[in-house]
């Protein structure tokens, strides 16, 4: 049961920073042409790195233990990747839809989260 805990743990925090890495990615285009302050927060790639390092950590210690403690189901590992390359496409080669692949990536990142708890628990409750 302990394990059970710990995956749900990992799975809903690394759902949230998803979701916060979602809301920066689309506030901040809103935010850079309401607010000429929020040019220069826009210009610290440092905070987009860092969602980034974070949800990389928390979907990978999150997702591969529990594909092999777990559900041996390999579509929440999918979710993620699929997840991160439209985050990297966005940034490296579709500039002008940076924002919205991005989104869309975090929030895949956040469905794979979802997907990955719901496999365990199925697999814990037997059904």
């Amino acid at each position: 049961m302990k394990s059970f805990l710990t995956q749900f743990s990992w799975d809903v925090t690394g759902f949230w920073v998803s979701i916060i890495c979602g809301l920066h990615c689309i506030a901040m285009p809103v935010l850079v042409s309401i607010a000429a302050i929020s040019l220069t927060a826009s210009q610290h790639t440092s905070i987009e790195y860092s969602i980034l390092g974070l949800s990389s950590v928390l979907g990978i210690g999150s997702l591969l233990p529990s594909f092999f403690r777990h559900h041996r189901n390999i579509m929440p590992v999918a979710i993620l990747l699929i997840g991160f390359l439209s985050i990297a496409l966005g940034h490296f080669l579709i500039e002008n839809f940076e924002s919205f692949s991005t989104a869309i990536g975090a929030s895949l990142i956040a469905c794979a989260h979802v997907v990955n708890f719901r496999m365990c628990k199925k697999s814990h409750s037997g059904t």
